[in-house]
């Protein structure tokens, strides 16, 4: 299994989720961020993932939300994802994007590199969260202490709905954002 750093697929598989035969390019000589931690109940675990983020260096938004798709789903190389329901009741699916910035990065398939013009980074944003809400799962965006305006009006527009999307300014905001979407959680539950 390969534990270092992996890259995009080219497109149109950086904003799909099918042809799991087809290998994610491993990348070398990268800094990588902390290992992603497969589907699990145990809160414990989560809670220590969680402690083991650190946010540096650069963004490219599409990255973290196609490995968010591909967490939820039934292809490789994740095996936690259950089938998809119709009405997404059981199970229910659901991606919070949250970021602290703008893009900063754009494609350079595999790699991304720095670059001024990150529109096509941001064309996949809008790409990826439309074909994730077409699968039938909800889409939950989070702007953290975010003073870009474009990206904020990405990250609203992608959301499922008005009431699906958070301009957290602050780690007070966040934390109500957070309240706010378990609340919601909860409630559908409560209403099965």
């Amino acid at each position: 299994m390969w534990r270092r750093c992996v890259g995009s697929r080219t497109y149109p598989l950086n904003v799909e989720d099918r042809n799991h035969d087809r290998r994610i390019p491993g990348l070398l000589n990268e800094t990588c961020a902390a290992e992603i931690l497969p589907l699990t109940a145990d809160t414990s675990t989560i809670r220590t993932a969680i402690t083991k983020m650190k946010a540096i260096g650069n963004t490219y938004i599409p990255g973290g939300l196609i490995w968010g798709w591909r967490m939820l789903s039934l292809g490789a190389p994740f095996a936690e994802g259950k089938p998809y329901d119709v009405k997404n009741q059981n199970p229910r699916k659901i991606i919070v994007l949250l970021t602290d910035g703008a893009n900063t990065l754009k494609p350079n398939f595999p790699y991304h590199s720095a670059n001024n013009d990150v529109s096509a980074s941001n064309g996949y944003v809008t790409e990826i969260c439309n074909n994730v809400k077409a699968a039938d799962i909800e889409v939950f965006t989070v702007a953290f202490d975010v003073t870009d305006p474009g990206i904020k009006g990405i990250l609203q527009g992608r959301a499922t709905s008005a009431g699906h999307y958070f301009d957290a300014g602050n780690e007070r905001a966040l934390e109500d954002a957070f309240n706010q979407m378990a609340a919601s959680f909860l409630d559908r539950r409560i209403a099965r």
